[in-house]
C-alpha cells in the first residue's frame, strides 16, 4: 500500500514537472519553473561568460597614457577581439534562455480582477528574467563593437518591457551606444531624461554609471570642465577598485588638461595610494611631475626624482616619458633650449612607444611653429604624421597644418636652391672651378678620414676578438641547423667582425665609399628642378662621378634659356609662398616679402600685377597706407583694364559680378526648364540672347549646347542637320568644355542613323584636299583593321601579285600604320589609271586573296600625289568617301 502511494506521488510530481516545462501554459507553476530555470541555469551561465569577458577586457586593455584614458573598457578593436568569444557565448546563452523559457501566453482571464491583476494580465512577457536576458545580449553587442545591433536590442526592450526596472539600465546602455556612434544630440537628450527622472533606481552602482556616462559624453566633445563635475559624482558612488582607480586617473588628466595643477596632483596621488599596476603608477608620477610647477611643488625636487627614475633599471622602457616630463618642466620654466634637448632624447628613446614618439614630435613641431621657424616645424610635423594613426586627437587639423607647411617649405627650398644655382652660375669661370674643386677636395678628405676611423676601429675590434677567440664546443652534443645553434652563431659573428669589423645595418654595408654618390645640396640634389629647366638632358647623359667638375656643373643654369627657366621657377615659388604665408598662416609681413621680390626683381613676370594687388591688400591689412597706395597706383597705371583695377575702382565690382553670375544661373535654369517642357523654339531664342548678353560667363557653353539640342528637337525638315551643324560649331568654339564629349557622341549617333550628312561632309572636305586625275602614277591600297593579322594579309597579297601580275614589276606590299585603328597595305606602282583600275577589279573578284581577313576592309586606288596628302592628313575615312564618289562608279563597281 505504501509502495503504491509513493509511486502515485512520484508520478504526480513528475507529471506536474512535465506539464510545467511548456511555455504554452501560463500558470503559477509554469512561471515558477521557468523563472527558476532561467535564473539559476541558462542566464546564470550567460552572466558568468559576460563576467569572464569583462575580466579579460580589464586584463588585456592597453592604455595610451599620452591621451585622456577612456572611462569604459569597450570601444576599441583590440578589446572587442579579446572579449569576442566570451561575449558571443554570453549572448548565445541569453538567447537560449529566451527561446526556451519566454512565456508569451496569457494566464486565464478572471472576472473582477484588481488593477494590479489587470496590469499583470496586460504584460507581453511573463518570465521576469527575460528583460535581463535581452539586456545582457545588448551589452554583449556593445563590447563587440556591434552598435547597430545593440541599439536595436535596447529599442526592443523599450517596447517589450516598458514597466520593468531594467529599462533604465537599458536606456543608459543605449546612450552609451549612441555615444560610440557619435550621435551626441540624441545621447545627450537621453542622458538628461535619465538624470531628471525621479524614478531612476536608487542603486549606487547604476547611478555611478549614469554619471560616468555623462562625463564620457562631455569628454568626447572636449567639454572637460563640465565632465569633471559628473566624474566626481561617479567616483563618490563607485566601489569597484579598478573602475574607481581608472575614474580617478581620468579625473586627474582632465584637471591637468584644464591647467588645474593642484587638483590634478591631488588626484594622481590618490591613484598612486591605491597601489595601481606599475604602468599606471609610473604615468601618474610622470604627470605629477608635469603638474609640479602649477601645483606648488618644489620643481628641483621633482627634477631630482625624475633623474633618479632615469637611473632605475626597471624604468628603461619608460625613458621616453621621463624625458618628456623633464622637457615639460624646462619649458614651464622658460628654458626652451633645455626643453627641446629633452624632447629630442624622448624621441630617440621612444623605439616602441609610438604614441609617445608622436606626442614628442608634435610638441617639437608646435614649439618651432610658435617660434615661426616653419622649416624645422614642417620636418617635425612630417615625422609625426608618418607614425600618427587616423584616430589621433585633432588628426584632421594636424594633417592640414602639416600639408600647408610642406607646401610652404617646398617652395622656400626651391627658391633657395635656384638662387644658389644662379649665384654659382654667374661666378667667373675660374672662381666657379675653384669652388667645385674645393668641394671635391673636402669630399675626398672626409672619405679618407672615415676610412681611417673604420680601419682603426676594425683593428681594435680584431685585437679584442683574437684575445677571446677560442674554439667553442656545443655542450648539448647535438647537430643543429646553423641559426638554431648559439655556438656556431657566436663563431660566425666573430669571423664576420674579424673580417669586416662592426658594420651598421644598412644598404650596401660592404661599400665604404658611400659618400661618392653624394654632393653638396646646392649643386647636385635638384634632379627634379633640373629636368624642369632643361628637359633636353636625359639620365643617360648625366655625369655620375662625384669627383668630376661635370657632376656639379650639369645642374647649373649656364645658358640663357636655363637661366630664364630657373627664374620662372623662382617666381612661381615666390608667389606660392606668399599665398601660403598670407592665407594659411596669416603672416602678412612674410607674405609681402615674397611678393615684393617679384615686384622688384622680376618686372616682366606674369605674376607681377597679381603680386601688386596682393601687396595692396597686405599693406592695407598692416595699416601701411603709403605702401598700399603705392601698389594701388601701380595697378591703375600699368594695368587699368585688369580685374584688379576694376575691383580697386569699384569696391562693389565683385558684388556686381556675383549678381550677374546669379542672373545668368537663373536664366540658365529657366532655359533648362523650357527644354524639359518641350518649348524648344523658346530655348533657342533664350540661349542666343544669353550668349549675346553674357559672352564672358562660364555658362555660355552650356547655353550653346542647349541651343544645339533644342534645334534637334524642332519639327522641321532639317532638324538633324541643324543639330549636327550646331554641335560641330559648339565643339569648334568651346573645345575645352566638359560637354564636348557629349556633343561628339550626339554627332556620332546622328551619323549612325543617317550617314549621308557625314559622308557629304567628308566628300566636301576631301575635295578640298584631293584631286581627281587620269594622269600620273597610281597606287593600290588595302585598308585593314589594326587588329587584323597583317602578316597573313601581306602574304596573301604577295601571292596574289605573283599569281596574277608576275610580269608587272610591282613592289612588295608596304605597311603604313595610317592611324591608331587602321593599317594600309600599299602596292606600287601603276603607270596609268587604267592599270590601277584593272588591278582593283581583279583583286575584288579574287575572293581567295581576302578569305583570311576577319574584320571590315576596303580596297582602293589612289594617285601618287593624293597618297602624299593622305599620309600627312591621316584621315583615311575622308579619302575613302572621296574614292567612292570620284572613282568607284567610273571603275564600274
Amino acid at each position: 500500500m505504501i509502495r503504491s502511494l509513493r509511486y502515485i506521488f512520484i508520478s504526480g510530481i513528475f507529471a506536474v514537472l512535465i506539464s510545467s516545462c511548456s511555455t504554452e501554459k501560463n500558470t503559477g507553476i509554469t512561471r515558477a519553473y521557468h523563472n527558476i530555470t532561467t535564473r539559476y541555469n541558462v542566464l546564470f551561465n550567460a552572466k558568468e561568460s559576460y563576467k569572464r569577458g569583462i575580466k579579460r577586457a580589464e586584463d588585456n586593455k592597453q592604455h595610451d597614457y599620452t591621451h585622456i584614458l577612456p572611462l569604459f573598457l569597450y570601444g576599441d578593436e583590440a578589446t572587442a577581439q579579446a572579449v569576442s568569444g566570451d561575449m558571443d557565448i554570453a549572448a548565445k546563452k541569453a538567447g537560449k534562455a529566451i527561446n526556451l523559457h519566454s512565456i508569451k501566453a496569457k494566464p486565464k482571464y478572471k472576472s473582477g480582477m484588481t488593477d494590479k491583476e489587470k496590469v499583470f494580465y496586460d504584460k507581453k512577457e511573463f518570465n521576469k528574467y527575460m528583460d535581463d536576458s535581452y539586456l545582457l545580449i545588448g551589452k554583449s553587442y556593445v563590447y563587440r563593437n556591434e552598435y547597430t545591433q545593440a541599439e536595436l536590442t535596447f529599442n526592443f526592450m523599450q517596447t517589450e518591457f516598458p514597466n520593468e526596472p531594467s529599462l533604465y539600465e537599458a536606456q543608459l546602455w543605449k546612450a552609451k551606444t549612441l555615444i560610440q556612434k557619435k550621435e551626441y544630440h540624441e545621447s545627450g537628450r537621453l542622458l538628461e531624461e535619465l538624470r531628471e527622472n525621479e524614478e531612476f533606481p536608487d542603486k549606487k552602482a547604476l547611478k555611478a554609471e549614469l554619471y560616468a556616462t555623462t562625463a564620457d559624453w562631455y569628454i568626447r566633445q572636449e567639454y572637460y570642465t563640465q565632465a569633471t563635475d559628473y566624474l566626481e559624482r561617479a567616483i563618490s558612488l563607485t566601489r569597484h577598485k579598478k573602475t574607481r582607480m581608472r575614474y580617478l586617473y581620468v579625473l586627474a588628466q582632465l584637471y591637468l588638461h584644464e591647467n588645474d595643477f593642484f587638483r590634478a596632483s591631488q588626484n594622481f596621488k590618490k591613484v598612486i595610494r591605491m597601489s595601481p599596476p606599475y604602468e599606471m603608477a609610473f604615468n601618474a608620477t610622470i604627470n605629477m611631475a608635469a603638474a609640479a610647477g602649477g601645483s606648488g611643488a618644489d620643481i628641483n625636487d621633482v627634477k631630482k626624482q625624475l633623474q633618479k627614475m632615469l637611473r632605475d633599471s626597471k624604468n628603461t622602457e619608460y625613458h621616453d616619458q621621463i624625458y618628456y616630463a623633464l622637457a615639460e618642466i624646462e619649458l614651464y620654466e622658460g628654458n626652451i633650449d633645455a626643453g627641446i634637448n629633452y624632447l629630442h632624447q624622448s624621441v630617440k628613446a621612444a623605439t616602441t612607444n609610438l604614441p609617445q614618439k608622436t606626442k614628442s614630435y608634435l610638441t617639437l613641431a608646435d614649439l618651432r611653429y610658435e617660434q615661426k621657424q616653419y622649416v624645422p616645424a614642417q620636418a617635425y610635423y612630417d615625422s609625426a604624421m608618418v607614425i600618427m594613426k587616423p584616430d589621433y586627437p585633432n588628426y584632421t587639423q594636424i594633417t592640414a597644418k602639416s600639408q600647408s607647411l610642406t607646401a610652404l617649405v617646398k617652395n622656400l627650398n626651391t627658391i633657395q636652391l635656384q638662387d644658389s644655382l644662379q649665384r654659382v652660375a654667374r661666378m667667373p669661370e675660374n672662381e666657379r672651378n675653384k669652388l667645385i674643386d674645393d668641394i671635391i677636395v673636402a669630399l675626398q678628405t672626409k672619405e679618407q678620414e672615415q676610412k681611417e676611423r673604420e680601419a682603426e676601429s676594425q683593428r681594435l675590434e680584431q685585437a679584442n676578438l683574437l684575445n677571446r677567440r677560442t674554439p667553442l664546443a656545443d655542450p648539448t652534443g647535438r647537430s643543429q641547423w646553423y641559426f638554431y645553434n648559439p655556438v656556431t652563431v657566436a663563431q660566425g659573428l666573430t669571423e664576420f667582425q674579424l673580417r669586416w669589423g662592426r658594420r651598421t645595418l644598412e644598404d650596401n654595408w660592404r661599400r665604404k665609399n658611400k659618400a661618392t654618390a653624394i654632393g653638396p645640396d646646392i649643386l647636385s640634389d635638384n634632379a627634379e628642378q633640373t629636368l624642369a629647366i632643361d628637359s633636353t638632358k636625359t639620365q643617360q647623359t648625366k655625369a655620375t662621378d662625384a669627383y668630376s667638375r661635370e657632376f656639379y656643373m650639369q645642374n647649373l643654369p649656364l645658358t640663357d634659356s636655363m637661366m630664364v627657366a630657373s627664374s620662372q621657377i623662382i617666381q612661381e615659388s615666390l608667389y606660392n609662398a606668399g599665398y601660403i604665408y598670407n592665407n594659411d598662416f596669416h603672416e602678412y609681413a612674410l607674405a609681402a616679402a615674397q611678393y615684393e621680390r617679384i615686384a622688384t626683381q622680376y618686372p616682366q613676370s606674369e605674376y607681377l600685377i597679381s603680386a601688386y594687388y596682393n601687396l595692396y591688400l597686405l599693406y592695407t591689412k598692416m595699416n601701411d597706407s603709403a605702401n598700399a597706395n603705392k601698389y594701388k597706383n601701380l595697378i591703375l597705371t600699368q594695368a587699368p583694364e585688369s580685374v584688379f583695377a576694376k575691383i580697386i575702382n569699384d569696391p562693389e565690382y565683385l558684388q556686381k559680378m556675383a549678381k550677374e553670375t546669379t542672373e545668368v544661373e537663373q536664366l540658365y535654369q529657366q532655359t533648362y526648364n523650357m527644354f524639359y517642357q518641350d518649348r524648344f523654339a523658346e530655348v533657342v531664342v533664350s540661349a542666343e540672347n544669353a550668349i549675346k548678353r553674357y559672352p564672358k560667363e562660364t555658362l555660355v557653353p552650356n547655353f550653346a549646347y542647349l541651343k544645339a539640342l533644342a534645334l534637334g528637337r524642332l519639327n522641321t525638315e532639317n532638324t538633324r542637320e541643324a543639330m549636327r551643324g550646331e554641335m560641330k560649331k559648339f565643339i569648334a568654339e568651346y573645345p575645352q568644355s566638359e560637354l564636348v564629349k557629349s556633343a561628339q557622341q550626339l554627332i556620332d549617333f546622328v551619323d549612325g542613323v543617317d550617314p549621308t550628312m557625314k559622308q557629304a561632309e567628308q566628300v566636301e572636305r576631301a575635295k578640298s584636299l584631293y584631286t581627281y586625275t587620269t594622269e600620273g602614277t597610281y597606287y593600290f591600297g588595302w585598308l585593314l583593321d589594326s587588329k587584323e593579322d597583317v602578316n597573313q594579309a601581306t602574304f596573301d597579297l604577295l601571292n596574289f601579285n605573283l599569281d596574277r601580275y608576275a610580269n608587272a614589276r610591282l613592289e612588295a606590299p608596304i605597311r603604313n600604320n595610317i592611324d591608331n585603328t587602321h593599317i594600309i597595305l600599299v602596292v606600287k606602282s601603276f603607270a596609268t589609271l587604267a592599270d590601277a583600275q584593272n588591278y582593283y577589279q581583279t583583286f575584288v573578284k579574287t575572293t581567295d586573296t581576302h578569305k583570311n581577313v576577319r574584320y571590315a576592309h576596303t580596297p582602293f586606288i589612289i594617285s601618287e600625289a593624293n597618297y602624299q596628302v593622305l599620309t600627312t592628313d591621316k584621315k583615311v575615312d575622308d579619302y575613302i568617301e572621296f574614292f567612292n564618289a570620284e572613282y568607284l562608279q567610273k571603275i564600274g563597281q
